[in-house]
């Protein structure tokens, strides 16, 4: 897995090959997924900062004290980590969920759409990034491909623009 880190200073990923496998199928796009805990008396941000994941576009994520750094090589990328046993109240969901999207439960609606906004940010308003299926929908009009997993104690959303001017094996068909 160390080769998914260009750049990295000896930290360690926890991530392993059948869940970057996974999360790359379901987006229809090669991504490079790195997780790691940041060392204690360490700052998180300077983490996130050494974690270079092999792909022209990049995105960072926290939930200490986990870091994720996603990269591919798409017109756009985004990743949300969260503690699956994060209680997310809902009296959020007027901020989330949008009419007519799929019942999912909060914590996943959440990372989809943080994912999401960082790939295409143009809105903080969430209810303007419209979940439908393996898609999400942004209030510029791009079609988003999502993918949400779980993996330990987090919940792990990624979203992805593809490139048209760079298609993958399945899209150039």
């Amino acid at each position: 897995m160390t080769a998914l880190i260009e750049g990295s200073r000896a930290l360690t990923p926890t991530i392993d090959e059948s869940l970057q496998a996974r999360l790359s199928t379901r987006l229809a796009a090669r991504v490079n997924l790195v997780l790691t805990q940041a060392p204690a008396g360490r700052d998180f941000h300077e983490v996130g900062a050494s974690l270079r994941p092999r792909g022209r576009m990049r995105s960072v994520s926290y939930a200490l004290p986990w870091v994720a750094a996603l990269g591919a090589d798409c017109a756009a990328v985004g990743v949300d980590i969260e503690p699956v046993d994060r209680a997310v109240d809902e009296r959020v969901a007027r901020f989330v969920r949008a009419e007519g999207e799929p019942p999912l439960d909060l914590l996943t609606l959440w990372t989809i759409k943080e994912a999401a906004y960082k790939a295409d940010p143009v809105s903080r308003d969430f209810t303007a990034y419209v979940v439908t299926g393996d898609s999400c929908h942004s209030p510029s009009g791009k079609r988003l491909r999502i993918a949400t997993l779980t993996h330990q104690v987090l919940r792990i959303s990624a979203a992805v623009l593809p490139d048209p001017m760079h298609p993958t094996p399945e899209e150039a068909r």
